[in-house]
């Protein structure tokens, strides 16, 4: 797909999915047969997994937006973090529970 292009890739699985439609108009020609909707149904399989490949490599290329850095300024490494990493200072502290309220 890279050495093709999304986009001529785009349409020749859309023309590959069209020819597995047309692979089930020559089964309705042969009528009643054991190779026939093999045929079909295999070309139909592989012709949609070949599409959805190449649509979701569209959409994921839609969405490829570059993450921003932290600045410092925002975030700071805290003790409370356990150094696992960094925490905003507007975040909420973790809470710990406390048990039932009732001496069960």
């Amino acid at each position: 797909m890279a050495w093709l292009g999304l986009g001529r890739a785009l349409f020749a699985s859309g023309m590959l999915m069209m020819l597995s439609n047309f692979m089930f108009v020559i089964l309705a020609w042969h009528g009643h047969s054991n190779t026939w909707p093999t045929i079909a149904v295999a070309t139909e399989q592989v012709t949609s997994g070949i599409g959805l490949t190449v649509f979701v490599t569209y959409l994921s290329g839609l969405s490829n937006l570059p993450i921003p850095r932290r600045s410092s300024r925002c975030c700071r490494r805290s003790r409370r973090s356990g150094g696992r990493g960094w925490r905003h200072p507007q975040a909420m502290p973790p809470t710990r529970w406390a048990g039932p309220a009732s001496g069960c």
